[in-house]
């Protein structure tokens, strides 16, 4: 999984969120690769390739912007979520 660019997992949310404290995690994170989970229900959302791309391409606009000059995210959720992951020394994508 280190040595890996692209990582996907696919799991229940409880077990996605348990696997993102191990320490393969972090140090996949920390050679910049990336990491996505996939949860049961997501195949039936409807979403086109396309939308996928979409979606994707506005976010990662949005978060570089919102980034530039910080050290650090912090994530929250509805849900309980709330953790900070440091993003010092992070290369930005272009």
């Amino acid at each position: 999984m280190v040595g890996s660019d692209e990582v996907i997992i696919i799991a229940n949310l409880e077990w996605a969120n348990r696997f993102a404290h191990v320490n393969a995690v972090r140090e996949t994170c920390e050679a910049n690769g990336k990491i996505a989970s996939i949860e049961p229900g997501m195949g039936e959302w409807g979403l086109t390739g396309e939308d996928l791309e979409t979606l994707g391409a506005a976010d990662e606009g949005r978060g570089r912007a919102r980034s530039q000059g910080k050290t650090q995210c912090h994530v929250t959720t509805p849900l309980g979520t709330d953790f900070y992951v440091s993003i010092e020394g992070r290369r930005r994508s272009s």
